[in-house]
């Protein structure tokens, strides 16, 4: 093969390397983020859940009171 086409190819195959590098790591970052968000998802609803529950109570004793 020509010099210059394995020079051009080694280039490729760098850059190839370094956008694999860079893409794994923001993959990384993402799935880190998004189990953070699924974590802070599942709180906000057993948060929800609990208003409810108090909320439902509440309801019953006032309505156990104006009987």
């Amino acid at each position: 093969m020509d010099h210059s086409i394995i020079t051009k190819l080694e280039k490729q195959v760098i850059s190839l390397a370094q956008a694999y590098t860079k893409l794994r790591s923001e993959n990384d970052e993402l799935r880190t983020k998004q189990a953070l968000l699924n974590q802070e998802r599942r709180r906000l609803e057993e948060a929800n859940r609990n208003a409810v529950h108090k909320i439902k109570t509440i309801v019953n004793k006032i309505k156990t009171m104006e009987q």
